[in-house]
């Protein structure tokens, strides 16, 4: 279960889902299916991503070139009445 921001020096409790980027992972270990899921909150996806690698093990990365705020990523999504 998630409860924080991924990247160790935020840490921001995890409340809602309305801002920064979630990714679940599968992997085999020891012939069972692990599920993990990670969350990255919105000021810190601006400067960080993802990376999976082949094994599967996450980490986050600083982006080249900081991510702009679009609307897709950071707020929830738009339902029309």
């Amino acid at each position: 279960m998630v409860s924080q921001c991924a990247n160790s020096e935020c840490g921001i409790p995890l409340r809602h889902l309305d801002s920064g980027r979630v990714i679940r992972t599968v992997k085999r270990v020891a012939g069972s299916i692990e599920i993990q899921h990670f969350w990255l909150c919105g000021e810190c996806y601006v400067l960080y991503d993802f990376s999976v690698s082949a094994a599967g093990d996450v980490s986050y990365l600083r982006r080249e070139k900081s991510q702009m705020a679009q609307r897709e990523y950071y707020s929830r999504p738009q339902f029309a009445p």
